[in-house]
């Protein structure tokens, strides 16, 4: 692997993480509008859906993490 490919993996675990915050935000927000709005069964849906589909790219960003390490390792 060059370093441009080292690079690379490396600005998309960036990337990947980024958007783990990202989500975790929205959820965070349509969590408050539930406080609101308690008996919307759209927004629980919303929150459900999207907690699942976060808690699988948390998984796999966690599992990519060895590979983040290795790149890092050779970079140095």
């Amino acid at each position: 692997m060059n370093r441009c490919d080292k690079l690379s993996i490396l600005n998309q675990l960036e990337y990947i993480e980024k958007d783990i915050n990202a989500r975790n935000e929205i959820i965070e927000k349509f969590k408050d509008l539930l406080v609101k709005y308690p008996k919307s069964r759209d927004i629980r849906r919303y929150i459900k859906q999207q907690t699942q589909f976060l808690n699988g790219i948390i998984y796999v960003y966690d599992n990519l993490d060895i590979l983040k390490n290795m790149v890092n390792n050779e970079i140095r």
